[in-house]
């Protein structure tokens, strides 16, 4: 059911907010690159479906643990590619039926300031933290043996740490190394973008690896001691 609700919320969030009139969301897809960003909101919107199609046939629980804590993780992605952080901002929560005091502040110390209201502190640890452990919980529930099925280079692992380390060097590129190139005259942008896609293509491959139910799960047995 948590991937069912996943996956329509998924589709239905990226439909409302682009059809939508009282947001703007065309400079989300940047004119230089439009393909590349286009594929980048479809790979995060994806992820979850696939996510609630591999659900119906997982018959392993870790599996299915591991299905909803990726797609809940790439639903998240998608809402961050689209920008839709700014929807709890003092200029947009009321898109979603909440009065303006009842907005989010990304002040490191907003929540701590006495202006804060009690009641608000409340919403948004509990909203947090929620979100927390829909992101935890399945992961640590799982208790897929990462550590033995990397050393013993199971391709399954590995696959998802070159899908995260891809989406890793393109913030790198991004923040890190183009902020100074850029200074000289250096355009990383396109770089940027392509290794972003390449990312994320590997973990689509991986939830669909997943989802066929064709990945090893299984804990490794130990070595008899001779």
């Amino acid at each position: 059911m948590t991937s069912i609700a996943l996956a329509l919320a998924t589709v239905l969030l990226v439909v409302a907010m682009f059809v939508s009139p009282e947001l703007e969301l065309r400079h989300v897809v940047k004119e230089d690159y439009p393909v590349l960003e286009y594929a980048q909101v479809i790979v995060w919107a994806l992820v979850p479906l696939v996510a609630v199609f591999g659900a119906w046939r997982q018959r392993s629980n870790r599996g299915l643990l591991l299905l909803v804590w990726i797609g809940v993780l790439c639903f998240l992605f998608g809402m961050r590619e689209l920008d839709l952080q700014v929807l709890v901002n003092t200029d947009n929560i009321h898109v979603l039926g909440f009065e303006e005091e009842h907005a989010f502040h990304w002040r490191s110390r907003w929540l701590l300031e006495a202006e804060t209201p009690l009641m608000v502190r409340i919403l948004w640890i509990g909203v947090f933290g929620l979100i927390g452990a829909a992101l935890v919980l399945p992961w640590a529930c799982a208790r897929y043996p990462w550590p033995t099925a990397i050393l013993k280079r199971d391709p399954f692992p590995w696959l998802l740490g070159l899908g995260f380390g891809l989406l890793g060097a393109s913030v790198l590129i991004d923040d890190v190394i183009g902020r100074p190139l850029r200074e000289r005259g250096w355009e990383l942008d396109l770089l940027e973008e392509l290794v972003e896609t390449a990312g994320g293509a590997c973990v689509v491959l991986w939830t669909l690896w997943l989802a066929s139910g064709k990945a090893n799960l299984r804990t490794p047995k130990a070595a008899p001691v001779s």
